[in-house]
């Protein structure tokens, strides 16, 4: 499972036992049907990341930052109540994932929050939603013979292989010639 889908995971669980305003209306999937009857409602996605190389190894090194996504949404009889509710839920989530253990301990840092609120009152009840996006950092590593799905093989074996020194004039020229397989 990709480390992004494992972070998100984790968000969503903690989220159902921070008991916010949506309770145990947290989902996962990217397809999200939403309607009065499920609100407030958490929608945890981490379908972001972005890999910055690590060094100038051959082996492939990477800060990976992930984005973690979270929107809630809520329903509200005035703008008013539906702006205050948002408050309180948009605390509530930046709480249960800043504070989350198994989050902290697992990333190198948090690099940045970004939150995005919004009321909407296009139906008979006001709409409140609300975005924020958390940033995890981790590190890496790709082991290029063991993580290889399908290890390359060379179009021509090898049959021998000859190593030559070269020395100064009159000097013997040492050399020596492998016949592969062995």
């Amino acid at each position: 499972m990709l480390y992004r889908a494992q972070l998100r995971d984790t968000a969503a669980a903690q989220l159902v036992a921070a008991n916010t305003l949506a309770g145990a209306n947290v989902f996962v999937p990217r397809d999200w049907p939403t309607n009065a009857g499920i609100y407030p409602a958490i929608l945890v996605q981490a379908y972001r990341e972005r890999k910055d190389a690590r060094g100038h190894s051959q082996v492939p090194q990477f800060i990976a930052t992930a984005r973690l996504s979270i929107v809630g949404r809520l329903q509200a009889v005035t703008a008013e109540s539906a702006e205050e509710q948002l408050d309180e839920f948009c605390e509530q989530i930046e709480l249960a994932v800043l504070t989350c253990q198994a989050i902290l301990q697992n990333v190198s840092r948090i690099t940045y929050v970004e939150t995005d609120m919004g009321v909407s009152a296009e139906g008979r009840q006001h709409i409140g939603e609300v975005q924020i996006d958390f940033g995890l950092e981790y590190s890496v590593d790709i082991d290029p013979i063991g993580q290889s799905p399908v290890a390359p093989s060379a179009a021509v074996p090898f049959q021998t292989i000859t190593t030559a020194i070269t020395e100064p004039a009159g000097t013997v020229q040492p050399s020596q010639t492998f016949t592969l397989p062995q």
